[in-house]
């Protein structure tokens, strides 16, 4: 007699999706530890070039649409800010 036929198909329904479940929560978690990984790095980088003054990297980790809202309210642009 089969698993399906023992616990009924409904039970044996239920069951298979809450193990697709379980197994798939381990891939989002997974996934999430790696990301959490990624932003650690990225924060050391610039951490790192923050202490060492090193513009190339600070600059090149703002992304192409950056603008900056001076305390005056002036909006610069990433081109503006730059020089």
């Amino acid at each position: 007699m089969s698993i399906a036929k023992k616990l009924g198909l409904k039970w044996f329904a239920l069951l298979a999706v809450l193990v697709l479940g379980l197994v798939a929560g381990g891939a989002v978690r997974a996934q999430r530890s790696d990301s959490r990984k990624e932003i650690a790095l990225q924060y050391e980088r610039w951490s790192k070039a923050y202490v060492t003054n090193d513009l190339s990297v600070l600059l090149g980790m703002l992304a192409s649409d950056f603008t900056l809202k001076t305390e005056t309210g002036k909006v610069l642009s990433r081109q503006k800010y730059e020089a």
